[in-house]
């Protein structure tokens, strides 16, 4: 390479001034003694000889050695770079001194000659190694004789010399790469060892052999420096492909996860994402941390999906058993059991105040619909007292007696409605206890039993099952079961209070003036059905069933109470209000007296007394 570099420094030469005198030599060395190319290689006695001949005959000489061919690239060779005066477009040769075309037709040459020398910068200009090359002025002096078609032929013949070098470079340099990369080494040595000896106060003898090397160090660079940048950026791409290449599959399992999730394959993803992190990664590798991380967000996304799954209120069993042993392999901050207790606690007790929010709610309602309804009619009989125009003692007893009338009714009309509303939020908090603490409880006693820790055993890796042992032990552990079971008896008796409080409260609101209304009946029959379905296996701990019963007898004894104290109201007001019926002729034989109606008022009394009770 650096052979071919000197030869084209010395190829130039020919027009600087300072390397003519090598450039004769060379010229004579490639001249094969055939027709010259150049002036100095005439010899001027058989030049006159010929001159003799051609005025004696008139006739052009005929050239014997050298070949003739027509121009245009497709019939001429491609030369090398170091002859400089033949046409680059393939067209002849070029006259050094004129730089004017030499046609290979001797009679298409042109009659006159253009002797006149060019001065340097022109000179320079048209030579087309030069950096001054002006191509316009190239063409329109060396072809301004040359027709389009040639020109033609002539840009097809030079595109098709430049393709072949290229391609000759690179043959070269893949050739010789090694070749190359042991220089540069080699450069690189023998510099390393001039910077020593250039620090050796003895050596400064050595500065102008340094300088030397030190500006072929500098070329070496320039011509190789693209390829060694090239080299670092392949051994770089090769690191990261080996490295993509061995942690593919890490790569992928952000993705891979996030399918699986995606696909309901929740144990797929779990188990991959144990593999992931049982991966030892090389500390400097920061691009699969990043990864690791990725896939941390997405199992922190995961657990809460199942922790969310939790709280759904109508997840069976198996369901929260798979669940719970998802989150034991995810090895959670927190236990996901009694993370799920507290969420069934916490929506049961939600629930109740629910309804109480919602019973307050249809209270006020109705108060403002019979407020309402007592002022329209307040203004309806406004509206009739001034169209009848009744004198002013009409008037006052009738309004005394229609308010009245008025009063009675609307007390009776909202007291029943009250009521209602009262007997109906007894039954939707008996229902939530009904549907939710058996489920709750079954939940603590499948804990305690074991039946959570067995299920999260079963697991298709066993790198996966050593790795729960400690989570397995503490759900396992018995003393731990008999504290959990004892924590869950102990909140639902919490729960249980409030819902006491809530109904002794409510019962305790309703009117004794509907004691025959169905409302604390049936509020009675709603307790004694939560009572039985607690008492069924494994419905509710004792302590609830115990609660249960308390609360029936304490609000049985508010409606017994309240039972009595209505008959005896009611007898007391038929005894003022007694009435005596004639006995007819034929039963009372002709006797003058009649038959009291009290006895019979009393036991329609006792009687409806008796249904309400047995009822």
């Amino acid at each position: 390479m650096l052979s071919i570099s000197s030869g084209d420094e010395d190829d130039r030469g020919g027009v600087v001034p300072r390397n003519r005198v090598g450039s004769g030599r060379e010229d004579d060395k490639a001249w094969d003694g055939e027709e010259p190319n150049c002036w100095k290689r005439v010899d001027e006695a058989e030049l006159a000889r010929r001159v003799r001949e051609m005025r004696d005959t008139r006739a052009v000489p005929v050239t014997q050695k050298v070949e003739r061919k027509p121009k245009g690239l497709s019939q001429m060779p491609s030369l090398p770079r170091g002859m400089e005066w033949v046409d680059p477009l393939g067209l002849g040769l070029l006259n050094h001194r004129t730089f004017r075309l030499i046609s290979d037709n001797i009679a298409n040459a042109p009659t006159t000659v253009d002797v006149e020398p060019l001065d340097p910068s022109s000179r320079e200009k048209l030579n087309y190694y030069s950096e001054k090359f002006d191509a316009k002025l190239f063409l329109s002096r060396v072809h301004l004789d040359t027709s389009a078609a040639d020109l033609e032929s002539g840009a097809l013949s030079l595109k098709t010399d430049l393709k072949g070098r290229t391609q000759q470079k690179k043959q070269l340099v893949k050739e010789n790469f090694d070749c190359f990369v042991s220089c540069k080494t080699t450069i690189d040595d023998i510099e390393s060892k001039l910077k020593r000896i250039e620090e050796d106060p003895e050596g400064a003898g050595t500065k102008h052999l340094f300088n030397c090397i030190q500006g072929v160090s500098s070329i070496a660079n320039r011509a190789f420096g693209s390829l060694f940048e090239r080299q670092a950026q392949a051994e770089k791409i090769r690191s990261v492909q080996g490295m993509l290449q061995r942690f593919r599959t890490l790569f992928n399992l952000p993705s891979a996860i996030r399918g699986n999730i995606s696909k309901g394959e929740y144990d797929l993803a779990v188990r991959e994402y144990r593999k992931a992190k049982s991966i030892v990664l090389p500390s400097h590798v920061g691009i699969l941390k990043r990864v690791l991380e990725e896939v941390e967000k997405v199992m922190q996304e995961f657990k809460g999906m199942l922790y969310k799954a939790m709280e759904d209120p109508n997840i069976d069993l198996t369901n929260l058993e798979n669940t719970v042993r998802l989150l034991l392999e995810l090895e959670p901050e927190s236990d996901p059991i009694k993370h799920y207790l507290n969420i069934q606690n916490r929506k049961i007790r939600g629930l109740l105040e629910k309804c109480t929010l919602d019973h307050e709610a249809r209270i006020e309602n109705l108060q403002n619909e019979l407020r309402e309804k007592a002022l329209s009619d307040a203004k309806w009989r406004q509206i009739q007292q001034d169209i009848n125009h009744r004198s002013a003692v009409d008037y006052s007893l009738s309004d005394v007696n229609s308010h009245l009338a008025g009063d009675l009714y609307t007390a009776e009309t909202s007291s029943e409605d009250l009521d209602a509303l009262r007997g109906r939020y007894i039954g939707q908090l008996t229902a939530v206890l009904v549907h939710h603490v058996p489920v709750f409880w079954k939940v603590a006693l499948s804990v305690s039993s074991g039946k959570f820790a067995k299920s999260s055993q079963v697991s298709a890796d066993p790198s996966t099952n050593s790795s729960l042992n400690k989570a397995e032990d503490r759900v396992g552990d018995p003393e731990d079961r008999v504290g959990d079971l004892d924590e869950v008896s102990g909140m639902i008796r919490n729960t249980l209070s409030a819902y006491e409080s809530k109904v002794l409260s409510t019962f305790r609101e309703l009117e004794e003036s509907n004691i025959l209304s169905p409302y604390m009946n049936d509020a009675i029959k709603e307790i004694t059905r939560a009572s039985q379905a607690f008492e069924a296996k494994e419905s509710a701990p004792p302590i609830a069933v115990s609660v249960l019963r308390i609360l029936e007898f304490e609000i049985s004894k508010i409606y017994i109470l309240r039972l009595c104290s209505w008959m005896r109201t009611s007898i007391e007001e038929i005894s003022r209000d007694e009435t005596w019926v004639p006995v007819s002729i034929l039963e009372r034989n002709k006797s003058p007296y009649s038959i009291s109606s009290l006895p019979l008022a009393f036991r329609a009394i006792l009687i409806s007394a008796m249904d309400q009770i047995n009822a």
